[in-house]
């Protein structure tokens, strides 16, 4: 956790120092979205928040924050999966007009996942048993953003992101977002 608070200071204190280079037209952006999300085999939703400083005309750096649910409701029994965390990333601009751009990016995530599965008892419906489980995990991220210019402050698009964390299980989101120039 404090590698991660380290990181985080390291890259706004960085983010400054690029802001003041930036010119009106490569402005720095923040981003709020909804996805559709699949965590091994459950379906579910995934809120971001992302904030990209622009390092010149190509490429940007910045946090991607975001809170995933999946999980399902069966016959009395339930799994449930949180997830809580963000990534570090880099994205390289492939295409860019005046209206439209795409993006590729890569970069580092850290998440903390909470898990809880409940049973019905064989003794009857007030002695359910559940299993909680909590971890942390880190891993590589891929994403890909096709964004379209709405006017000179406020753009629109898709967002998709594919995580990887070793052996545990994937997360892969795709959805809409809102973003704000400034």
């Amino acid at each position: 956790m404090k590698t991660l608070i380290v990181i985080l200071l390291i890259s706004i204190s960085f983010s400054g120092f690029v802001a003041g280079q930036n010119s009106i037209t490569n402005r720095n952006i923040i981003r709020i979205g909804a996805a559709y999300s699949r965590f091994g085999e459950d379906d579910g939703f995934t809120f971001f928040n992302e904030y990209q400083f622009r390092l010149g005309n190509k490429f940007s750096v910045g946090p991607n924050f975001y809170f995933t649910r999946t999980g399902y409701f069966l016959d009395n029994k339930s799994a449930i999966t949180y997830l809580l965390g963000v990534d570090l990333n880099v994205y390289y601009s492939l295409l860019k007009s005046e209206n439209t751009s795409i993006s590729i990016g890569t970069g580092y995530s850290f998440r903390h996942q909470d898990f809880s599965m409940n049973f019905p008892s064989i003794l009857g419906p007030d002695d359910n048993f559940g299993l909680i489980q909590h971890t942390n995990q880190s891993g590589a991220v891929i994403n890909f953003i096709y964004e379209n210019k709405i006017s000179e402050k406020w753009n629109a698009g898709l967002k998709s992101s594919w995580q990887a964390f070793g052996t545990m299980e994937s997360l892969f989101y795709i959805g809409l977002f809102g973003g704000f120039k400034f």
